[in-house]
């Protein structure tokens, strides 16, 4: 039998806090002997559970009590400590966030007690924020090279210098009708690297080419529940282009990642989905700056964007332009789904 015994009570019988909300209670010990307690404490802090890394915020603490308990009496320390406010709490599948209160007893010499209390943390943000959604936009047609560029700088960096050690390579086999000694082997490696890398550049380059220079530009990827999430899809062509649809996705997703290294292991959740086609089959003029406009109504409820190193909720936005004999054109985005004002209300 443990010389002490430990229990949480909350005044609060739901549980259910705000940010801004004191967690009140009281701390009972049962001595079922004479103890000398170098430190009764109380921690508070939040932590992952789920198939993922278990990650954890810096627990608050706060001493109780500090003496001696007599061997049958019963003592009751009462506190009051804020309640966390981020992440908020989040039951799920793969990944999931509690908040904590922890009492530990410090005894000299022995197993030190201790017991947890979970409670509940709503979703809740503590100043305002306000989100202006903007008129969507128009693109100037000529920016293909530096989107190019952008997406593709570092081909070069790759390509280039083994470019010039290969040819150097073949004028020395060429002049001497050796090789030295070493290259045969980087030679081969050129020979095998250069083709894919270039098949690579032209095959996943090709739907851009084609379509000119594709963009997906969301209005605000920072929203609150409820919003509306405003995106368009802009173009030019250089010549007339068939497509088959124009396909957008929403999608809110648990993520978590176990172990690390070459012996990782990765977890995905869906937990909700839209899709719409907002452009069915249709020809794209040459050289008319176009627009696809589209929007999706965001739920009233739901968990939150949050971005842990191991745990992660997301929202993400994907478009798909399908093209016909050529590879499908897609971008993704994400969003930061933000939880509403401290007092503004929530959907039961």
């Amino acid at each position: 039998m443990p010389k002490c015994e430990l229990s949480i009570s909350l005044n609060r019988s739901s549980g259910e806090y705000l940010p801004s909300d004191m967690v009140e209670g009281v701390v009972r010990v049962v001595a079922n002997r004479d103890v000398s307690c170098s430190g009764l404490i109380l921690s508070s802090m939040w932590k992952t559970h789920g198939r993922g890394n278990v990650e954890s915020g810096e627990p608050n603490r706060e001493l109780l009590f500090a003496g001696k308990w007599s061997a049958g009496s019963a003592y009751n320390y009462e506190f009051s400590v804020p309640a966390g406010s981020w992440p908020p709490s989040y039951e799920g599948t793969v990944v999931s966030i509690g908040h904590y209160l922890s009492v530990k007893a410090d005894i000299p010499w022995s197993r030190d007690p201790q017991e947890v209390c979970p409670y509940w943390v709503k979703p809740r943000r503590l100043k305002q924020e306000e989100v202006v959604e903007s008129e969507p936009k128009r693109r100037a047609p000529d920016s293909l090279p530096v989107h190019l560029f952008l997406r593709f700088w570092w081909l070069p960096v790759i390509v280039l210098p083994l470019t010039v050690v290969f040819i150097n390579a073949v004028v020395k086999f060429i002049k001497y009708g050796v090789i030295e000694e070493g290259m045969d082997f980087f030679v081969v490696m050129v020979l095998i690297t250069v083709p894919l890398v270039l098949f690579f550049l032209v095959f996943s380059g090709l739907s851009t080419r084609v379509l000119g220079c594709p963009e997906l530009v969301v209005d605000k990827d920072s929203l609150r529940f409820g919003g509306i999430v405003r995106a368009q899809f802009l173009t030019t062509t250089r010549k007339d282009v068939l497509v088959n649809s124009m396909i957008a996705e929403l999608k809110a997703t648990e993520r978590c990642t176990s172990g690390s290294g070459s012996s990782a292991k990765h977890y995905e959740h869906v937990i909700c989905k839209g899709r719409q086609v907002f452009q069915s089959a249709a020809v794209l003029p040459e050289g008319k700056a176009l627009s696809f406009p589209f929007r999706f109504k965001l739920p009233e409820a739901g968990p939150c964007s949050v971005q842990l190193e191991s745990n992660n909720l997301s929202w993400e936005l994907n478009v798909r332009v399908e093209i016909p004999e050529c590879p499908d054109w897609q971008e993704t985005v994400f969003l930061q789904i933000e939880p509403p004002l401290l007092d503004a209300k929530m959907p039961t």
